[in-house]
């Protein structure tokens, strides 16, 4: 539905999961689809919204950050 790629390899992914009925927002770095560095998710558009919006935020400042990527040493981040 939605993908943007920012500076220093992110990406924020939104799209429709119709296996869950709602919207899953995928913050990922260096393409490790595998482990996000967050997941948020939102059953209505209002909710989306508020998540967009917290996902925009963190994956600014976390792509903002020019650190060395060591591979899967975080979890994923869960939003709700």
């Amino acid at each position: 539905m939605l993908q943007v790629v920012y500076p220093n390899n992110h990406i924020l992914d939104v799209g429709w999961y119709g296996d869950v009925n709602g919207y899953i927002i995928y913050l990922i770095r260096d393409n490790s689809w595998q482990v996000p560095i967050a997941k948020y998710s939102a059953k209505d558009e209002n909710i989306l919204t508020v998540q967009l919006l917290k996902a925009i935020e963190k994956i600014e400042c976390d792509s903002s950050i020019n650190k060395a990527y060591y591979g899967e040493l975080w979890k994923t981040e869960y939003h709700t």
